[in-house]
């Protein structure tokens, strides 16, 4: 899936910004991997696989990127009408949120 799917929220900047972070959450313990797809030239995420990564030690993909107003609106005006499939919940743990998504 394109990492802009996962978190961006076309109607608010700062659920947004709260999503990108609960995403960077998930990269840092090893939950969801970054790639930049060649052909497209998006950010992808994927779901790590738990079993293979534990058997194989691998460290978590990441990739540093930069998110302003400027690509906010960019990216409102491509994904209107459209909500992130992660949604922040604060009332649930951080393995309940792993699993919180629309």
């Amino acid at each position: 899936m394109r990492f802009a799917e996962l978190f961006f929220n076309p109607d608010s900047f700062g659920e947004t910004i709260e999503n990108l972070f609960d995403c960077s959450a998930l990269v840092n313990q090893n939950i969801l991997a970054l790639e930049k797809d060649p052909a497209q030239g998006h950010i992808i995420a994927k779901k790590v696989d738990q079993h293979s990564a534990a058997s194989e030690n691998q460290e978590p993909r990441r990739h540093v990127l930069k998110f302003d107003m400027q690509e906010f609106e960019r990216l409102r005006a491509e994904f209107r009408g459209k909500k992130p499939y992660f949604v922040f919940d604060p009332d649930l743990n951080d393995t309940q949120q792993q699993l919180h998504v629309k």
